[in-house]
């Protein structure tokens, strides 16, 4: 299975450096990457007979004008996540690295290309007004599962962050299914909403963390550390579902939570790689052969999803998603379950 096969930690530190590269170019050659496709669409034009080529001539011409300037601006963005990873990352030696592979000029795959576009959607879908609709219709239903759990409000740390910080276009490098050019060129202004706003309490301290890498992996020295285990269209990205149970089980203190939602489109389906699909009533079943109670499980059929959707689009994909709740159980837990069996097996014997 993906993932499975060891490395040494030489190899691991050049893999490594070789995916932060791939990553930094496809961001730094971005605004360079949309030039490029509006050449190709000014080409296409000239090839054009001359009377179609008269007539729509003045509103490609413009629109490809207007759409490198807004090319532009989003690459203001990459910019500034590049430099604020200079800061992050400065004691990072494969980070240092794979910026010295960038001076030697790495240009980026067609594949990390598509990464930098799709990320541009991915923010706007959490942090913009545009994306709230489809926020609220993925993550309202975890939230409700959280507020259950601990009804009581916790107290929040005071977060001061700046709304509207900046402009992007994450549509403008799409050329199919517009109904018109402004509906491609449309900006849309990140964040939408001050975090410390929404917060219930002020005073709590702030113990947000990010970590890096391979979920598989990134836990390996810890165990029994978390309460709970939120995953939101996240499950299919597995190539060995196994993997990732075995992992949340790892990461999870007993009586701990698991609360998923999301899709199964596997995204190693139709690559080369060794990979695994189930139905979601297999996926479940499994979950509870790894120790896990189903507490709640909803099949939202009725009730779609989506994910970085452009509303304005003649194109769009939803999804029907599945959300359970699991609970890790104890050891008390495998205690009652056992004098359960052996009073069980002492009835058998009385009948």
């Amino acid at each position: 299975m993906n993932g499975e096969c060891s490395r040494n930690p030489q190899q691991d530190a050049e893999a490594e450096v070789e995916m932060i590269g791939e990553v930094l170019s496809a961001m730094v050659y971005y605004e360079r990457h949309a030039a490029d496709k509006f050449r190709k669409q000014a080409k296409s034009l000239r090839c054009l007979d001359h009377a179609d080529r008269i007539a729509l001539g003045p509103a490609l011409s413009e629109h490809l004008k207007a759409a490198l300037k807004c090319a532009a601006e989003n690459q203001k963005l990459f910019d500034h996540i590049i430099n604020c990873g200079r800061v992050i990352f400065d004691d990072n030696s494969n980070y240092i690295s794979a910026m010295n592979g960038l001076k030697e000029g790495k240009v980026p795959t067609e594949h990390y290309l598509s990464k930098a576009r799709s990320t541009l959607k991915q923010i706007t879908r959490d942090w913009s007004e545009e994306g709230r609709e489809e926020r609220e219709s993925c993550y309202n239903r975890v939230i409700e599962a959280m507020r259950t759990l601990y009804p009581n409000k916790a107290e929040r740390p005071h977060v001061n962050t700046l709304k509207h910080q900046f402009t992007i276009y994450p549509y403008v490098l799409d050329f199919s299914n517009c109904w018109t050019y402004s509906d491609a060129l449309r900006p849309v202004k990140i964040p939408d909403v001050d975090p410390s706003t929404q917060l219930d309490n002020e005073s709590r301290q702030n113990s947000f963390s990010m970590c890096a890498g391979d979920f598989t992996s990134a836990f390996d020295a810890h165990d029994s550390i978390f309460d709970n285990v939120v995953t939101v269209f996240f499950l299919d990205t597995a190539a060995n579902p196994f993997k990732y149970i075995q992992n949340i089980k790892k990461i999870l203190k007993p009586g701990g939570r698991w609360i998923n939602f999301g899709p199964l489109t596997y995204h190693f389906e139709d690559s080369e790689d060794d990979s695994i699909e189930l139905p979601f009533d297999i996926l479940l079943q499994q979950i509870e052969r790894y120790s896990f109670e189903i507490e709640i499980v909803e099949e939202n059929r009725d009730l779609p999803s989506y994910y970085t959707r452009n509303k304005r689009s003649m194109l769009g994909y939803q999804y029907n998603c599945g959300f359970f709740q699991a609970r890790l159980k104890t050891e008390e837990d495998s205690g009652r379950n056992a004098e359960a069996t052996e009073e069980n097996q002492d009835l058998e014997w009385q009948c």
